[in-house]
């Protein structure tokens, strides 16, 4: 399946290629995208290692269910040289001395948060910084200081050239083992199946509040861009919508069949590599592919 969007042709979504990426890279003069946030974060990561190496998935930095989710690796560009993607996973966009290991289940935060910010900074050249927080956090005032958290750390970074996008939360569907799924062809259909086979662990996945989660991050990123800065330039920060396209995909769920080791039962929340979250992919890609057309512009009239 593939989205295709109707009503806004405008808007419609590029396929990412290694040589659409490259050029992107080259007009925008970046050498790292740096990817952040849990371990839907990392598959959106596995899913833009692979289109943008070529290479299959069994050779993927880090297969779903590995101990160590966090890799960096560098791709040749024809014609720009090289440039670094990399992935850490952080679930709450928090940093502390605590030890923190998938292997030996050492938790630092309610669940996982490699410490990110020192390897960021490590790369001065302009980063595409894509970021998600969320799933793991079950209360809306500790998803609300986490974005506020995030926020002042990139601003405290002092790094205005970068671009920061923040990817939008996704529910899952649950009973996703179902045979014949497809995808939804609305929202009223969604909510049907919803209804039909509601999640008996909302107290722990809450995905009932993903929709109150991304009008708050997309709320406080509209307000950061239209308030002056009172301490110089800063970062460019967007919020990257794949929600729609997502919640409409009840289908490519990781079934009980191809369940990842690392996980006891089928979460109907992650989904198979090739699947729906290559379109994470390219929605990214499109989106940025906007940024550096606008850029352009605005260097072509010296504004």
């Amino acid at each position: 399946y593939r989205w295709e969007e109707l009503r806004y042709e405008s808007c419609r979504v590029t396929q990412v290629t290694q040589e659409g990426v490259c050029s992107m890279l080259k007009s925008m003069n970046a050498r790292r995208i740096f990817i952040l946030g849990d371990s839907l974060n990392l598959q959106l990561a596995q899913s833009m290692w692979m289109w943008l190496t070529n290479e299959n998935h069994g050779s993927s930095p880090t297969e779903r269910g590995r101990l160590d989710p966090n890799f960096k690796t560098t791709i040749q560009c024809m014609g720009y040289g090289s440039y670094t993607l990399q992935f850490i996973r952080n679930d709450e966009f928090l940093e502390n001395d605590l030890p923190v290991s998938i292997d030996q289940e050492q938790q630092n935060c309610a669940t996982y948060c490699f410490p990110w910010t020192q390897e960021y900074l490590a790369d001065p050249s302009r980063t595409i910084l894509i970021a998600n927080v969320g799933a793991h956090i079950h209360a809306f005032e500790k998803f609300q200081a986490a974005i506020d958290r995030f926020v002042d750390v990139v601003d405290g970074m002092n790094r205005p050239n970068d671009i920061v996008l923040f990817r939008t939360l996704v529910p899952g569907h649950w009973d996703c083992s179902r045979p014949g799924l497809k995808p939804f062809n609305s929202f009223a259909e969604y909510s049907k199946d919803a209804e039909e086979h509601p999640n008996p662990k909302e107290q722990i996945y809450t995905w009932s509040k993903f929709d109150t989660y991304n009008d708050y991050a997309a709320r406080k990123l509209d307000n950061r861009r239209f308030l002056p800065a009172t301490d110089g330039p800063r970062a460019l920060m967007e919020v990257v919508d794949v929600n729609p396209m997502t919640t409409l995909r009840p289908d490519g769920h990781c079934s009980d069949e191809y369940r990842p080791p690392a996980y006891l039962e089928t979460d109907c929340l992650h989904y198979d590599l090739p699947g729906p979250v290559d379109w994470w992919s390219h929605m990214a890609f499109s989106h940025l592919q906007d940024i550096a057309t606008a850029e352009n512009f605005l260097a072509a009239q010296h504004i």
